[in-house]
């Protein structure tokens, strides 16, 4: 595997590199943006590019839909045409508000041109997640949300519904980010036992489970009656994307504390940001993505936004913040109950920026909303 650079504008071919399996880093990325294997209309920004992965722009114009879909053989244009998913267009140049639970499809400014050899995956940006809003990524003629097949030539949409607030997004706004890969990266479990033996990934309370992933808990305990997380409430007034550190909590947030006990309950469909209990070091060899569902632990949605870039945590470790949606019936999650779970992937090759070297609002992070909220303390 290549050395890391000290963060200079290297562009490799990842093609070259000795190893052909994995996750692509950030200076495979910009190669692919020069080769035109990454495309855009202005072409893709240096501040897309994140160790592993591309920022995806919104383009300039949404649809108001009835519902999300995915166009398979029929492609996106003619679902929206001819199957009566289309209500009418709207120009995000202007600004769009977002009202919750309202289905949107917005082309996104980039496009794809794979080779038979790479294929892609998208996931929402923390504060994506962080915000409630759930977007999922589409190829034309796609069959499934947030994958993109190896060889595919053509534009991404996006498909998003703010789920607690209404929100104000602009042509150019990031929501969403995208990794690509070469082959099967994923890293098994004994693989990642050794990796954890030389160099601590999941810190906390002893060793950590290592079953399909490695499994985490949440923080719901404090000595002092601190805050443990927020739930999203009902109603609020209008978040804009851009307004970074600009929003009040108090309209938007229950701050939510348990006192003694540690253990929460879990309304169904409410939205909780919580941290987790353990901290996460994600080496500069690996990155890693959230599972975002599992029916053994709970029935909730855990982390919208699921991907950690190489570097996260470096330095002792960073707690999880996670964002989570109860299903069904009111459950009881208790003060360091495993219901997180995430997935080591490995690299084509060591980045030459790791996560927090090119200026995150969240390296080091403990409890902490979307970077939109004036943060407590």
């Amino acid at each position: 595997m290549s050395t890391p650079t000290d963060g200079s504008e290297a562009i490799v071919d990842p093609l070259t590199e000795p190893e052909q399996r994995g996750i692509l880093a950030i200076q495979h990325l910009r190669f692919l943006a020069q080769e035109g294997v990454l495309l855009a209309a202005g072409g893709i920004l240096a501040d897309q590019l994140q160790p592993n992965s591309l920022d995806l722009r919104l383009g300039a114009v949404a649809h108001r839909v009835r519902c999300s879909f995915l166009p398979g053989a029929l492609g996106v244009e003619a679902c929206l045409a001819d199957l009566g998913c289309h209500m009418h267009a709207l120009d995000l140049s202007q600004g769009l508000v977002i009202e919750p639970d309202v289905p949107y499809l917005i082309e996104l400014q980039e496009s794809l041109a794979l080779p038979s050899t790479l294929a892609a995956r998208a996931n929402p940006k923390s504060s994506t997640g962080r915000l409630d809003m759930f977007a999922r990524v589409i190829s034309d003629r796609g069959e499934a949300f947030d994958e993109v097949q190896p060889g595919y030539h053509g534009k991404l949409y996006l498909h998003v519904i703010s789920r607690s607030f209404p929100i104000r997004l602009r042509q150019g706004d990031r929501l969403v980010q995208l990794r690509l890969s070469m082959g099967d990266s994923r890293i098994d479990d004994e693989e990642t036992r050794r990796m954890h033996r030389r160099t601590p990934i999941l810190i906390g309370d002893g060793d950590p489970v290592i079953e399909d992933g490695l499994h985490f808990s949440a923080s719901l305990r404090s000595a002092s009656n601190e805050v443990v997380g927020y739930r999203a409430l009902a109603h609020t007034p209008l978040l804009d994307l851009r307004a970074v550190g600009q929003h009040e909590i108090d309209p938007f947030w229950q701050p939510l504390h348990t006192p003694g006990h540690g253990a929460l309950v879990l309304e169904p469909d409410a939205f909780y940001v919580l941290a987790s209990h353990e901290r996460v070091s994600v080496p500069a060899a690996v990155c890693a993505e959230m599972v975002p569902f599992d029916a053994k632990s709970a029935e909730l949605r855990t982390h919208y936004a699921g991907f950690f870039d190489s570097g996260f945590g470096l330095g002792g470790g960073a707690r999880v913040v996670v964002e989570l949606r109860n299903r069904d019936t009111p459950f009881l999650l208790q003060h360091k109950q495993r219901v997180f779970r995430f997935q080591l992937h490995r690299n084509l090759a060591l980045p030459a920026v790791l996560y927090g070297q090119n200026g995150s609002h969240y390296q080091h992070q403990g409890l902490r909303l979307a970077k939109q909220f004036s943060q407590p303390g």
